[in-house]
């Protein structure tokens, strides 16, 4: 069999293990593999295929590897009721200790509850969700 099948075989193995395997890493010494194929196919000798095998797989999976850390490190958007936590609303329905009100925020009403008296009509701050209802605090005067 000649040579440059040897490294497409091992590309496509280590492209396919990828799939079992984790970490994200295997895929870039599969393409490495199918590169040195590539240069055993233009007739390169062993040095220059193995060359080009870690030029290719190095030179491959760091960036990869940044760029996936990178995107680790975003903040994930929040989704649902999880959205609204840090967002200023209006109290339609007075906030006591002892019972629920209401808040809106951008159109949606919500329960809300809080540990200080909220007249109808003041501005909040959501702090946390609690079960079905929000957790919010009086907004400061200069913010």
């Amino acid at each position: 069999m000649a040579e440059y099948l040897y490294w497409f075989i091992a590309g496509a193995v280590m492209i396919l293990f990828e799939i079992v395997v984790p970490g994200f890493v295997l895929v870039w010494f599969g393409i490495g593999a199918i590169a040195a194929g590539i240069a055993a196919f233009l007739g390169a000798g062993y040095t220059v295929q193995f060359i080009v095998f870690f030029v290719v797989s190095i030179g491959s999976l760091i960036p990869a590897k940044i760029f996936l850390k990178k995107k680790e490190e975003e903040p994930s958007l929040r989704v649902g009721a999880e959205r609204v936590i840090g967002m200023k609303g209006i109290v339609t329905k007075e906030i006591s200790p002892s019972e629920f009100g209401e808040v809106k925020i951008e159109g949606e009403l919500w329960i809300a509850s809080s540990g200080e008296e909220i007249q109808k009509g003041e501005w909040v701050v959501v702090e946390k969700i609690e079960g079905t209802h929000l957790v919010v605090r009086r907004q400061e005067k200069n913010g």
